[in-house]
């Protein structure tokens, strides 16, 4: 009974998956779909045990955290090639972005141990080479070695969003899966060191994907004040 159940499931899964992708710009071929199912029968099995997600009902995890998650490759900048995925708990955005972009080095913050076993494990049973996990806080990650950020949860996001954009000072891009309220302390924050720009994520009608680019504006540069105005773009 419980593998009928669970193949019904998986058989819900990637249908989902097939029949949603559309309406998030997305295109993905067998061997992703493939691989997906099999990240998401992983997690279903590890969720039995442990609390990783609270959502695992097949349709509405193919579209809130798998698709979703790759909706964030539809707004990377060209020269992205390795990207932190901070706070990644279960693995979203950033194991589905590795499945489907294995040209992309992926590393996986997080703090919870149980989590980054499940990580790990995860990323050998399903072979994606391009992705590494990283035990700890954001804020001990000791490299500065990426192009952009990822963020989809984070404890306390609204009091850590500051120490994230100065994780990213160097960063070529940052993207933020929130709330509308959370976008407003990012433009507040930004100010004139970030451009950024805000796109609705489709079959959402709260959430949005933040993109933060950065204005090449430093404090101490006298001459890169800007005249005519902010120039911080807003959509």
């Amino acid at each position: 009974m419980n593998d009928q159940l669970h193949n019904a499931e998986r058989v819900a899964f990637a249908r989902a998956l097939e029949e949603l992708q559309p309406a998030f710009g997305l295109r993905l071929n067998e061997r992703v779909i493939s691989q997906l199912v099999a990240h998401y029968e992983l997690l279903g099995e590890w969720n039995r045990r442990m609390n990783l997600t609270s959502l695992i009902d097949p349709v509405e995890a193919a579209r809130f955290h798998y698709l979703e998650s790759l909706y964030a490759t539809r707004h990377f900048q060209p020269q992205i090639r390795s990207v932190i995925d901070v706070g990644s708990g279960a693995g979203f955005p950033g194991f589905p972005i590795a499945i489907f972009v294995p040209t992309l080095r992926v590393v996986l913050v997080e703090s919870q141990m149980r989590k980054v076993v499940f990580l790990r494990l995860a990323a050998r049973r399903l072979g994606v080479k391009n992705l590494s996990v990283f035990h700890g806080r954001f804020q001990e990650y000791p490299s500065r070695d990426f192009d952009a950020i990822l963020c989809r949860a984070l404890d306390r996001f609204q009091e850590q969003l500051p120490e994230l954009l100065r994780l990213g000072s160097a960063a070529e891009q940052i993207l933020i899966f929130a709330g509308r309220e959370l976008a407003k302390q990012c433009r507040v924050l930004s100010r004139d060191r970030w451009r950024v720009t805000q796109h609705t994520i489709p079959l959402s009608r709260r959430r949005v994907l933040i993109s933060l680019r950065p204005t090449g504006f430093t404090w101490n540069d006298t001459t890169s004040s800007i005249e005519g105005g902010n120039t911080i773009g807003f959509t």
